[in-house]
């Protein structure tokens, strides 16, 4: 069961955090960091496997908990508001092929500002946190 965890939580990092594991990569410590993290959710696995829960609910469970520091993806919603805001920008980073290391350059330059709006699940929707991080985002392209 540990080792689908691990399968799934690297697929879950390259899709919606792939500047993590860009991040994780170049440090060569990729392995490490999900290994540690699937960790964390021994005690919960024990426990619900000797519920006789069926495996993909625990699954499911454990991968809620292993997710939680890393929803919502930054670098998802960034990448949205690059692609529907600076499609020029988008488009050339994209041909380049440099728009994944773009956009985790933008999450690095937007991360404070992003840590103090409170970014979080329920709030990533907010048009005018969006405003404040697109007058960002505009700051960052400009001076690059």
């Amino acid at each position: 069961m540990q080792e689908i965890l691990v399968r799934r939580l690297e697929e879950y990092i390259r899709i919606n955090n792939p500047n993590l594991m860009l991040h994780l990569q170049m440090e060569k410590a990729d392995v490490d960091y999900v290994r540690k993290k699937v960790q964390h959710v021994e005690s919960l696995l024990t426990e619900l496997l000797a519920a006789d829960i069926p495996l993909y609910i625990i699954e499911d469970s454990c991968m809620d908990v292993l997710t939680l520091d890393l929803r919502p993806s930054k670098f998802n919603y960034l990448l949205l508001l690059l692609r529907e805001n600076f499609s020029t920008h988008y488009e050339r980073f994209g041909m380049s092929g440099i728009l994944l290391l773009e956009v985790a350059n933008l999450v690095a330059f937007c991360q404070p500002l992003l840590d103090t709006l409170g970014f979080n699940e329920e709030n990533e929707t907010d048009k005018n946190s969006d405003n404040t991080v697109i007058q960002a985002m505009q700051d960052y392209l400009q001076s690059n």
